[in-house]
């Protein structure tokens, strides 16, 4: 194992842990790391988090625009986003994402919702 996970295991106490988690079904698996995560987000506060997005240097500020310039589209419905590289001062768009009415029309629930979103592989070669 490496440094960092013999230091976790070494203070947990558990040197025994990940072999006995590998040894879980998958599916139990992934249902304890979802509540793991569930139960860190819900002890986490918003200065917690703010602190988290200062200090995590792959986190950057958004720039997020509420004018409506934006013309309508009839591909997403309500808030949708798009994702864009900084290269020679150009901002090109590289991807997007949004809500989508597929689901709501293929069971005929308006409750469904669904979120998507896409990044152009060909564009990260620009």
């Amino acid at each position: 194992m490496d440094v960092i996970t013999d230091r976790i295991l070494s203070q947990i106490g558990d040197m025994e842990l990940i072999e006995r988690l590998l040894s879980l079904p998958k599916s139990d698996f992934s249902s304890l790391l979802l509540k793991l995560f569930h139960e860190q987000a819900n002890k986490a506060t918003p200065t917690d988090l703010l602190k988290s997005f200062q200090v995590n240097r792959f986190s950057v500020p958004s720039e997020i625009s509420l004018d409506s310039e934006y013309e309508e589209n009839n591909y997403y419905k309500g808030i949708h986003f798009e994702i864009y590289m900084q290269k020679e001062n150009q901002s090109i768009e590289i991807g997007d994402g949004g809500f989508v009415d597929w689901t709501q029309k293929m069971t005929g629930s308006g409750k469904e919702r669904c979120l998507i979103s896409g990044i152009g592989i060909d564009r990260l070669l620009i």
